[in-house]
C-alpha cells in the first residue's frame, strides 16, 4: 500500500467564503505543516503557533506546541516528530491552528478526503484557493504607543503621573 495523503480545507471563521484546500502526506509532522501554512496563509515566517486537535463535539482535546515543555501529559505534545496520521481517524477530522504572538488568529483545518493511495501530485501543495486570508499582524493594543503605555501603567498600578524626585 502506498503512502496516504490528506486533503485539508483551511477556513477562517472570521471571513466567510475564504478557504484553501491543500494536499499533504499523512506522515507530515505538525511542525512541517506549520511552516507550509505560513506560506499558504502568507504569514510572516518564524511566528509562534499551536495546533489544537478538535474532537467530534468541537472541543480542543490536545495541543501541539512548537516547543517541548515540562508537561508530560498527553494534553500537550510537540509539533516536531508528531505526524498528522496519529490524530486523523473517524473521530478526529478537525484541527485549529492558532498563530501570532498576543493575537487571536485562528483558522480551522478539516480533513475533507483521505487518499489511501497517493495522488500523483507532489505534496504538500495547495490545490484550490478562494478569497484572500487576512490576519492581524500586530496586536491592536500595540498599534498605538499611548495604548501600550496606558496598559503597562495600569498593569504596574501606576497612574501615569511623573515620578517625584
Amino acid at each position: 500500500m502506498g503512502r496516504m495523503q490528506y486533503q485539508l480545507r483551511i477556513s477562517d471563521p472570521k471571513a466567510k467564503g475564504v478557504s484553501a484546500d491543500i494536499l499533504v502526506d499523512a506522515n507530515m509532522d505538525f511542525l512541517s505543516l506549520h511552516f507550509y501554512l505560513e506560506s499558504v496563509l502568507a504569514l510572516e515566517a518564524g511566528g509562534v503557533a499551536s495546533f489544537f486537535v478538535v474532537d467530534k463535539e468541537g472541543q480542543q482535546c490536545v495541543e501541539l506546541t512548537m516547543f517541548e515543555n515540562d508537561d508530560d501529559s498527553q494534553a500537550q505534545r510537540p509539533m516536531e516528530g508528531t505526524p498528522l496520521r496519529e490524530f486523523v481517524d473517524d473521530e478526529i477530522l478537525c484541527f485549529e491552528y492558532a498563530f501570532g504572538t498576543f493575537l487571536d488568529n485562528t483558522v480551522h483545518l478539516e480533513v475533507t478526503h483521505i487518499y489511501k493511495e497517493p495522488r500523483s501530485i507532489n505534496v504538500p501543495t495547495c490545490i484550490a484557493k478562494k478569497g484572500k486570508f487576512q490576519f492581524d499582524e500586530v496586536d491592536p493594543l500595540l498599534r498605538n504607543l499611548d495604548d501600550i503605555d496606558e496598559l503597562m501603567n495600569a498593569y504596574n498600578g501606576d497612574d501615569g503621573a511623573p515620578l517625584e524626585e
